[in-house]
């Protein structure tokens, strides 16, 4: 039977420090998308997405973000969660599932420790941004339920379960409007992965991340809290435990300073 893992909290706030909250586990996934209208909505060369269940977004400041629905430019209905004051946004509800929501990676404290699993629409990219050698691509959308790591899509099954029972109690977890769009057009990546290979890439992406995550919070932790955890029940792996056996969480900071050594 598997044991539930304390994974580090992930920080992340407004420009104005107005809305803070943290993500209570590692994403789903995270993709970066270069179509024209990411580059619009963001003023940049491209947008960088970390996808989590709604209920895994704590809010952490007494200010709480404003739920904004709008329409797109080609008529669909989005749902954003944006600061009140310097309307920064925070989050936008996926149309793939409900509550699914695409957390704006430059939104959180630590950016760099969540680069993008694939690059979608590949075919609008900027030409002066270059990819990694190794970088999965997809010329316009991609499907999740090809390229999404096994544990991720069960993740989303487990997640869905609590959705509709939250529904039934009348609650919502900033639902889109965009019914008729939850299943988007599939592209197939132009590189394909097994079911094996995708697993293997998130289980060391969380190893990689877990470890990096713990350094920080013991770098900061005469400083300020550490960040609060949330216990998730994965299967056990190399990627969740220490070579002593013990969960990566709770290695202590002697652990920690014989693994830099």
């Amino acid at each position: 039977m598997s044991k539930p893992r304390r994974y580090p909290a992930m920080p992340g706030g407004c420009a104005c420090d107005t809305v803070k909250f943290r993500l209570e586990t590692i994403p789903l996934f995270v993709y970066a998308c270069h179509c024209t209208d990411c580059q619009k909505e963001t003023g940049s060369a491209f947008a960088v997405s970390a996808q989590i269940e709604a209920d895994l977004i704590k809010v952490t400041s007494e200010t709480k973000p404003q739920i904004i629905l709008e329409r797109t430019t080609k008529g669909l209905w989005k749902t954003l969660g944006q600061c009140p004051k310097c309307r920064t946004v925070l989050w936008r509800a996926g149309s793939w599932a409900p509550g699914l929501m695409n957390v704006s990676v430059g939104c959180l404290d630590h950016p760099n420790y969540l680069p993008p699993d694939i690059h979608s629409f590949v075919d609008n990219k900027l030409d002066w941004v270059l990819l990694p050698e190794d970088a999965v691509t997809a010329k316009a959308r991609f499907d999740p339920e090809k390229v999404w790591p096994k544990i991720s899509r069960l993740r989303l099954e487990a997640f869905k379960k609590r959705y509709d029972a939250a529904a039934a109690e009348g609650i919502t977890w900033y639902e889109t409007e965009a019914e008729a769009e939850k299943t988007p057009t599939a592209e197939t990546p132009e590189e394909q992965l097994s079911d094996e290979e995708l697993d293997k890439r998130y289980a060391e992406r969380e190893k990689e991340l877990q470890e990096r995550l713990e350094q920080l919070t013991l770098k900061l932790s005469h400083t300020e809290r550490p960040p609060v955890s949330v216990a998730v029940e994965t299967k056990p792996s190399e990627a969740q435990t220490s070579n002593s056996g013990k969960p990566n969480s709770q290695v202590d900071e002697s652990d920690a300073k014989k693994s830099e050594t």
